[in-house]
């Protein structure tokens, strides 16, 4: 059976539909719980979080919506916001949700990609050494020391070209009309 017919199965209560999802899918969320926290949690938690995608799917499946859409979006995206969670939970970095289950459609899914397309293209006309160090904190979440470490940067030179970047990329924004 395909993933959407899984999908429609699972909404209407079988939970022999998402044993199925949970075997064709359990590397690939455990994969995106790694990228997400890199080393920043063990085999065990991933083992855990990807536990608890499943069971948040589970309890918000009377709410999903694909219409067609991707499955494998939506368990990125739910992926994604459990690991935060879990993260933030244990102070080690914050940052905010970007949508609910409630509030996921495929269209809000590609308009989010469209966006992220068009914040790499932007990040990538930073100086090299910028772009590696707003990269490794605002997408890996690495904390500051631990980039300065790695690049063999002061942590202040570290906030002090964040800053900098920040404001290139507001500039940009703006004059792009993206905020």
């Amino acid at each position: 059976m395909d993933e959407f017919g899984l999908w429609l199965q699972m909404k209407n209560g079988r939970l022999e539909a998402l044993e199925t999802l949970m075997d064709r899918y359990t590397s690939y969320v455990a994969t995106i719980i790694y990228q997400v926290a890199g080393t920043q949690i063990n085999a065990h938690d991933i083992e855990e979080l990807t536990a608890d995608v499943f069971i948040k799917i589970w309890n918000a499946r009377e709410k999903i919506v694909l219409e067609n859409g991707n499955p494998k979006a939506y368990m990125a995206k739910i992926s994604r916001n459990v690991t935060i969670n879990h993260l933030k939970k244990g102070k080690i970095f914050a940052v905010e949700l970007e949508e609910s289950v409630e509030n996921f459609t495929p269209e809000t899914d590609f308009l989010e990609q469209e966006m992220q397309t068009e914040i790499a293209k932007i990040v990538k006309t930073l100086p090299s050494q910028e772009q590696e160090i707003f990269i490794r904190r605002y997408f890996y979440f690495e904390k500051i020391k631990d980039i300065s470490l790695k690049m063999k940067l002061n942590e202040n030179t570290i906030h002090t070209k964040l800053r900098r970047s920040k404001k290139k990329l507001e500039k940009i924004f703006v004059e792009r009309g993206i905020v």
